[in-house]
C-alpha cells in the first residue's frame, strides 16, 4: 500500500453545489482508486464508526494506537486522523510523535479538536499539534474559534459560537494553508440540497 495525496477540493464557504458535489465525487473516485491507508487516532466513541466509515469510502482503516507502533504506521499510511474527543494516556503519548512522523513523510493529517477551547488539556495538545500543519482541521465554530486564539467555548461537541463568528478566525487559519470544516457549513450545504 502506497501514500497517495487525495486531489484537493474547493474550500470557500462560497463555491457553487455543482462545484463541491463535482469535487467530493472526484475525491471520491481517487479513494476508492489508491484505497489509502488511514491511520486513526480517534475517539474511542467513535472508533467502530470511523473505520466502518473509511471501509465504505475505499479506504483501508487503522486504529493503532500503541505508543511506538502509531508513529511507526503514520510514516507509511496515505493519510491520518487525529481526533482528541477522548484523550486517554495512550492516545495523548501516541498524538505528537505519530503527527511529526506523518508530517516528516509528507503524509497528510486532520486534527478533530474536539472539545478544544473547553478543556485544558486537549486545548493545549490541538495548540502545539498546528505547528505540523494539518491538512484539515475539522471543527465546530467555538473550536475554530479558540484555535485560532479567540477566548471561546462550546459545551463538549456543542458549539456555543455561530458560524459568522468564527469566520474571521476561520480565514486566518485559512491564510496558513489549513483548511477549516466547520459544522454548520454541513449543515448549510445539507439545507441547500
Amino acid at each position: 500500500m502506497t501514500s497517495a495525496v487525495l486531489p484537493s477540493a474547493p474550500h470557500r464557504t462560497g463555491a457553487p453545489p455543482d462545484d463541491l458535489a463535482a469535487a467530493a465525487a472526484a475525491a471520491l473516485a481517487a479513494v476508492r482508486e489508491r484505497t489509502p491507508l488511514v491511520q486513526c487516532l480517534t475517539n474511542e466513541v467513535t472508533t467502530n464508526l470511523v473505520a466502518n466509515a473509511l471501509l465504505s469510502l475505499g479506504a483501508s482503516p487503522a486504529m493503532a494506537a500503541v505508543p511506538g507502533e502509531a508513529q511507526e504506521l503514520a510514516g507509511v499510511a496515505g493519510a491520518v486522523l487525529v481526533n482528541l474527543g477522548t484523550p486517554g494516556p495512550d492516545q495523548r503519548a501516541c498524538v505528537a510523535p505519530t503527527v511529526a512522523a506523518a508530517a516528516g513523510a509528507g503524509v497528510p493529517w486532520v486534527l478533530d479538536p474536539v472539545a478544544v477551547g473547553v478543556l485544558s488539556v486537549r486545548t493545549r495538545l490541538a495548540a502545539a499539534l498546528l505547528a505540523e500543519r494539518p491538512v484539515v482541521v475539522r471543527g465546530n465554530a467555538s473550536e475554530v474559534r479558540a484555535l485560532a486564539g479567540h477566548a471561546s467555548g462550546g459545551r463538549g461537541v456543542d458549539a456555543l459560537d455561530g458560524v459568522d463568528a468564527a469566520a474571521d478566525a476561520g480565514e486566518r487559519r485559512a491564510l496558513l494553508g489549513e483548511l477549516l470544516e466547520l459544522e454548520a457549513r454541513r449543515r448549510s450545504l445539507r439545507e441547500s440540497a
